[in-house]
């Protein structure tokens, strides 16, 4: 585990793009704690995230380079399979010195197109919190969310550790334990004890909606509602 707490300055920029429950959870908590916080989004997110007042401003996707002018660490939140087609851009339109991570289950390709984007003075290091619900979007966001969860922080090769040290530090105002790992051993373990769940709560949903007999539905209990739970959560994330 790495708890280090180091001060993050009051009005420090945070662009978060994706605001969906992750990214939602992060504006709550970064604005809570007197953050500048920015959000990209849909047109109509943004202006729930306003509403709730868990951002100071709000952007839609074609205009995330605005988004990022002046931001001290982007976090992108998009489904997994649109971070990798964001990071390009991102990385072109950034400040030096900024801080970009993700919140994408899986490490080991994120991180390998964050390498052949990198460029001197700004950095990347990859990120998961191992935290969520079955629930999806910004109106099933909380400012706890991922307190006392584990987060996951897998930093490119060649890193600074003083970067690390700072992006910890934003971490830790989360009440989460940050805990950096090699992003191959995150994605093996990751593999095993959050994949391979859904999966099996996904087959053995599927399993019973082949099933026409009612009787089946009303006798599943407690029991298939623990095992099944996480089956409607996002696959695109």
């Amino acid at each position: 585990m790495y708890k280090e707490q180091k001060m993050i300055d009051e009005g420090t920029t945070v662009t978060v793009i994706g605001l969906g429950l992750i990214g939602g959870a992060l504006c709550h908590t970064f604005k809570k704690k007197g953050l500048k916080v920015t959000g990209v989004s849909r047109s109509e997110t943004i202006a729930k995230a306003l509403e709730m007042k868990i951002i100071n401003d709000g952007f839609e996707y074609s205009r995330i380079p605005e988004a990022l002018s002046g931001s001290s660490f982007v976090f992108v939140c998009t489904p997994l399979l649109d971070i990798g087609e964001r990071l390009g851009d991102i990385f072109q339109h950034v400040d030096k010195n900024t801080v970009i991570s993700d919140v994408g289950s899986t490490k080991s390709v994120i991180c390998s197109i964050a390498e052949k984007h990198i460029r001197k003075g700004v950095y990347f290091i990859g990120g998961h919190p191992m935290a969520g619900s079955e629930k999806r979007g910004i109106e099933n966001s909380n400012p706890y969310l991922f307190y006392d969860a584990v987060y996951v922080l897998t930093p490119l090769p060649g890193t600074p550790k003083k970067v690390v040290k700072k992006l910890s530090s934003l971490i830790d105002l989360l009440g989460a334990n940050v805990m950096i790992l090699p992003s191959e051993v995150h994605d093996e373990i990751a593999a095993n004890v959050s994949h391979l769940p859904q999966l099996l709560a996904v087959l053995l949903t599927n399993h019973l909606a082949g099933k026409n007999n009612d009787l089946f539905r009303n006798l599943a209990a407690g029991g298939f509602r623990d095992m099944t739970r996480i089956a409607s959560s996002s696959y695109a994330m």
